[in-house]
């Protein structure tokens, strides 16, 4: 039974994408394309036929559109913000910057 095990290709559930639906994407969002994360500026449904597409415009240097069905899943990337807080200047060089949750470290 222990043989059956493959541990080299385990994973944590924490992957750098996730997948969403095309139209679901919201409004300034971001999208993965071309290996790239891409902030999209709008995705519109366009009727060509008899199946939806969705385009969504990326809002770069250069302005790329992307055609999908809008039930086809993109890869979005995972965010996470973290907000720092700036405090003001003291004898210990380590306080100035941090999390908001934690407490100062002292690393002297």
């Amino acid at each position: 039974m222990a043989d059956d095990l493959d541990l080299e290709t385990g994973d944590a559930g924490a992957s750098a994408t996730f997948l969403m639906q095309c139209y679901a994407s919201p409004k300034n969002g971001f999208v993965v394309l071309r290996a790239w994360p891409s902030r999209s500026s709008r995705c519109l449904p366009s009727k060509t036929g008899k199946h939806s597409h969705a385009k969504i415009h990326l809002d770069m240097k250069y302005q790329y559109e992307n055609i999908c069905l809008a039930t086809h899943n993109m890869d979005v990337p995972n965010i996470k913000k973290n907000e720092f807080q700036r405090w003001p200047k003291s004898l210990d060089p380590c306080t100035c910057v941090g999390y908001p949750e934690e407490a100062p470290c002292s690393c002297l």
